[in-house]
């Protein structure tokens, strides 16, 4: 039942990473790009997320409890995410992730802010 809230498209509105080390630096994802999941009533998903017009796809599981919200890929390591419903159509996304801020190959600390809205 937890997962039924979730179940259909969304198309992320605001993504962005902000570094922990120095949380004045945030990159704002969607400025040069777009981001998208759909989750199906098996449990199942595709996620894609296109920056700079390169897209990824990604195909996985979810599992939800209470607050949080799972992704587990078939080809990577669990994403778990903190979620709030802001409406039935909106829903808001927090946790930490990793992000090359200085383009050196080596990913630093982030927390992820992501805002996804019903199709």
């Amino acid at each position: 039942p937890l997962l039924e809230p979730f179940v259909g498209t969304w198309d992320a509105t605001a993504l962005t990473v902000q570094s922990v080390a120095d949380t004045s630096i945030v990159v704002h994802l969607l400025e040069n790009g777009v981001s998208y999941i759909t989750i199906y009533e098996s449990g199942n998903y595709q996620s894609t997320i296109s920056v700079g017009g390169a897209p990824f796809t990604e195909f996985g599981s979810i599992a939800v409890t209470e607050a949080v919200l799972t992704l587990r890929p078939n080809n990577g390591d669990p994403v778990t995410r903190s979620y709030e419903f802001v409406t039935t159509a909106v829903v808001r996304l927090d946790g930490p992730t990793d992000w090359d801020f200085n383009l050196d190959d080596v990913d630093d600390p982030a927390n992820l802010h992501m805002e996804m809205q019903r199709r």
